[in-house]
């Protein structure tokens, strides 16, 4: 076509870029590649430090939902009795040391 850009390339549709009359890039090109380079070169960081969200979040709810059902019980927690240890209202015998592990292998749904 008569007064194309030989040196231009089709980038988007309607829009010519490439090289200007001196041979240098256009300005739009080596901003582009600006942004491309610190794309690629920027590492992505993690949103959160713990690789299992999820789990951290089935325990919380598990814990939750057995304390309550310990309370509809009338039942009191290994923390509100002075030996530490209680009856779960599944019947088995807590402590504190071993209330999380009792509950994550017996009330833990999934």
């Amino acid at each position: 076509m008569i007064g194309e850009n030989v040196h231009a390339q089709q980038n988007n549709p309607g829009m010519l870029i490439g090289r200007d009359d001196r041979g240098r890039d256009e300005p739009r090109v080596v901003l582009q590649n600006q942004i491309d380079d610190v794309v690629v070169t920027t590492p992505l960081k993690p949103r959160r430090k713990r690789a299992t969200p999820f789990a951290d979040y089935r325990r919380d709810r598990a814990f939750h939902a057995w304390k309550q059902a310990m309370w509809a019980a009338g039942l009191k927690l290994p923390t509100q009795v002075a030996d530490g240890r209680a009856v779960c209202f599944c019947g088995a015998a807590i402590g504190i040391d071993d209330r999380n592990a009792h509950i994550w292998a017996a009330h833990m749904e999934g």
